[in-house]
């Protein structure tokens, strides 16, 4: 079943002009809602609002569309645990309908807050434990969690098994490759051309996991229209 949602741009809009568009999006019947999380405005004109502020008030406003982030970087300018905590806490004002979406990041954002900005590689293996953190501290138990990148917690996060959001992991395929183990929904940017488009779909359909059968389901009726309106 195919859903459609609206992008929450973060960066092109003031956060109470998205927070109406937003309900707006839910009255008119769009099933989802993805929020950009940028710390750096993507022009001089441009905002940059605090994407997890708005999720929660989005949450208080709304009642059945599903929401989250398109998506968080959990590690450089965000402890994992940190954004573990606000998934949490938003899942607990949108019960069954909260998502997190995880990738590695962008300099533009990364660097600008923290002046770091490691090669992609090191990226990955950093997204891979935080995301295996980060479903540890939703089970609401302690977590004490050393890793080969100097990780180390001991931090208990009640989180109501209600209201638990799901892990999405991120859009590119090799992050997936890496994380598809640990991550859930694997959430694919609309490739810019048939050829990238054509790589996209050979590789969903390499994959037998349910939730990428879903995507394959869900991609493939409109990968097939992309294709013959670029070619």
């Amino acid at each position: 079943m195919i859903k459609i949602g609206w992008k929450a741009g973060m960066e092109q809009f003031p956060p109470t002009d998205l927070l109406a568009q937003a309900e707006v999006a839910e009255q008119e019947g769009f099933d989802l809602l993805d929020a950009s999380d940028h710390f750096h405005p993507w022009s001089e004109a441009g905002q940059a609002a605090f994407t997890w502020t708005w999720l929660g008030a989005v949450a208080a406003r709304t009642r059945r569309i599903h929401l989250g982030t398109g998506v968080s970087c959990p590690l450089l300018r965000y402890h994992p645990a940190i954004i573990a905590q606000a998934a949490a806490t938003v899942a607990c004002f949108a019960p069954g309908r909260t998502y997190l979406g995880v990738g590695t990041g962008e300099a533009l954002n990364e660097y600008a807050a923290t002046g770091q900005w490691p090669e992609y590689e090191e990226r990955r293996a950093r997204l891979r434990e935080a995301i295996e953190l980060i479903r540890a501290l939703w089970t609401g138990i302690e977590v004490t969690y050393e890793e080969n990148l100097d990780y180390l917690y001991f931090i208990e996060l009640p989180v109501p098994s209600d209201a638990a959001a799901e892990c999405h992991s991120c859009v590119e395929s090799d992050v997936h490759n890496c994380c598809s183990s640990v991550a859930g929904p694997l959430t694919c940017k609309v490739p810019g051309s048939p050829t990238s488009l054509t790589y996209l779909l050979s590789w969903l359909q390499e994959r037998t996991s349910s939730y990428v059968q879903e995507s394959i389901f869900t991609l493939k009726p409109v990968a097939e229209y992309l294709l013959q309106t670029m070619s």
